[in-house]
């Protein structure tokens, strides 16, 4: 497959905290961001944020390095099947 051109994972969505310092500014109006370790790979901000969206948005990006895992885990299988019902007569 191909090079990943991202921070690699595990990525996890976190609930922002006002009362850090080091936060102050700089995402203003954000209650959600998603980080690996210390750093931050995304800040998530949905305006009203109806129905929880913030999180859920959150949650869905720092899944994304998974979900990459295992569609580029299904495009290898899918390729090999392919390359297999070339060559045999009885399918994959």
């Amino acid at each position: 497959m191909s090079e990943t051109k991202h921070t690699p994972g595990d990525w996890a969505p976190d609930k922002m905290s006002s009362s850090r310092k080091e936060w102050n500014g700089l995402y203003s109006g954000v209650e959600y961001i998603v980080r690996r370790g210390s750093d931050v790979i995304a800040a998530v901000w949905c305006g009203d944020d109806p129905a929880g969206i913030e999180e859920n948005n959150a949650r869905l990006i720092a899944a994304a390095p998974t979900m990459l895992e295992a569609l580029e885990e299904v495009t290898a299988a899918l390729l090999a099947c392919t390359e297999f019902i070339g060559t045999a007569d009885d399918g994959c």
